[in-house]
């Protein structure tokens, strides 16, 4: 965003809906999480309203404002349409070509910039695996230390014309991230010499991208870690249509899946931001799939045996006559990490049941018949948790 607006916050102040500053170069209506970013910063709690009707409260909120911004140096950037950026006088955005301007003249190789990421600068590095690129993603507004808080992040980028995208690596054993927030110095741009030293570093973990991106196409998939694994992350918002599709398709290797993943994202996702998460993940595969099936086969593990113990309490309170409410309360707890199809009939069976009681009805055989097929249902479960905890915890010992 080459356009970037800077305004110092200043002038009279009025609230209402929202906080209106009246500044020389003209009305500012700041928008609520700019507000909200202001108060913190300038020690201003909203409860020091209380006991203020709603009038009183937006005159002394205006006031306190006012008061402190007299005396502050904050400015916010911004379109004139949208405020986007917090700041004092010390920061400077950047903008992709700025940074571009910037390596050219420490020597760092040429520069190039893809469609689908128009807030990146990418960096080709020399190797044989061919379009690989240190990356430096400069966030949703492309303007590095636009808004006072956020940083540049570094990576490795492979352009696969194959799928015609680009796969990130953005991961911890790359040991390059970092945060550089641009500050103004008059003598040196420090930042910028800095960002040259991690290009430097990237372009060493390059090496190990190519190594681990060769050997992802003889490394098979496992079926229960690619669920648990998609699983996880359909939890943090990943594409389920996009989820459902990769277990469909039958995807042989690591690489192969990583390739899928990077080929279905460029059309079942509806945003550059949501299609850059799929592409760090299919990233984050090629380069740490030993440190994800590690991960997953621990928390599979650990999953199994929670069902496990959750079965037996609850055949226990059913050996026990407990009240139908906990023997309920149990299932729920079983139904939160397992949404098989027996869970549902045994919360259907309960349900069934606490009905007769309800209306004193005395069909013993309906009844004793309901409790026996719990019974039974809790009886496989038991089973099926524990060959799977097994299976997991077998696969685990392997893999040391």
């Amino acid at each position: 965003m080459n356009n970037t607006i800077v305004k110092k916050l200043e002038g009279k102040v009025t609230v209402n809906s929202h906080v209106h500053i009246e500044t020389p170069g003209g009305e500012i209506v700041l928008p609520h999480p700019l507000t909200q970013k202001l108060m913190r910063r300038l020690g201003i709690r909203r409860d020091e309203c209380n006991g203020l009707n709603s009038d009183d409260a937006n005159m002394y909120l205006a006031m306190r404002l006012e008061e402190e911004l007299q005396h502050r140096d904050y400015y916010v950037r911004g379109t004139g349409q949208e405020w986007f950026g917090l700041v004092t006088s010390k920061f400077a955005g950047i903008t992709a070509d700025q940074i571009r301007d910037a390596l050219t003249r420490l020597h760092v190789g040429g520069i190039v910039e893809q469609q689908f990421h128009p807030s990146m600068v990418h960096v080709p590095l020399s190797g044989s695996l061919g379009n690989l690129y240190a990356f430096i993603d400069l966030g949703k507004y492309g303007n590095w230390g636009g808004n006072g808080e956020s940083a540049v992040k570094y990576g490795i980028s492979w352009y696969n014309g194959l799928c015609t995208n680009w796969t990130l690596f953005l991961h911890k054993e790359a040991g390059v991230r970092g945060k550089i927030i641009h500050l103004k110095d008059n003598e040196h741009d420090l930042s910028l010499e800095a960002l040259a030293m991690k290009l430097e570093a990237l372009s060493a973990f390059g090496k190990k991208v190519e190594e681990r991106v060769e050997a992802s196409k003889d490394i098979p998939i496992d079926g229960d870690v690619l669920t648990d694994y998609l699983m996880l992350y359909e939890n943090r918002g990943l594409n389920k249509q996009l989820a459902t599709a990769l277990r469909e398709r039958p995807a042989q290797t690591i690489y192969d899946l990583a390739y899928d993943m990077t080929l279905l994202c460029q059309h079942m996702t509806k945003t550059p931001l949501a299609r850059k998460r799929v592409e760090l993940l299919a990233g984050e595969l090629l380069i740490a799939y030993p440190t994800i099936r590690e991960t997953v086969l621990g928390k599979r593990i650990e999953r199994y045996a929670m069902l496990g113990h959750l079965v037996y309490e609850t055949k226990n309170l059913m050996g026990h006559s407990t009240s139908l409410r906990q023997i309920q309360h149990s299932v729920r707890k079983i139904a939160h990490l397992d949404h098989d199809d027996d869970i549902k009939e045994l919360e259907k069976r309960l349900s069934f049941m606490a009905s007769l009681q309800r209306r004193n009805k005395t069909e013993k055989n309906q009844y004793a018949s309901s409790a026996c097929a719990i019974s039974s249902i809790l009886n496989a479960l038991e089973n099926r948790y524990d060959g799977a905890l097994q299976h997991a915890m077998k696969k685990y010992g392997d893999d040391q």
